[in-house]
């Protein structure tokens, strides 16, 4: 039969053992996702910003 004592143990070990892949490997990955996922953001907000601006000039010289 596994006492407590071992229970406690394996958990340790396997909380170890998770905390290291996270560390080492999904933390950064994560990170650069994030990062290109906010630069693709911003990239997609200036060329919004800009077919904007494109079509109110074209509105306007059409008004006029």
């Amino acid at each position: 039969m596994i006492t407590r004592n071992e229970i406690s143990t394996a958990a340790a070990l396997g909380s170890a053992w998770i905390a290291n892949i996270w560390e080492g490997y999904a933390e950064p990955l994560l990170q650069a996702a994030i990062i290109l996922l906010t630069v693709l953001g911003a990239a997609f907000v200036v060329w919004l910003r800009f077919l904007d601006i494109q079509l109110k000039r074209k509105q306007l010289r059409e008004k006029n």
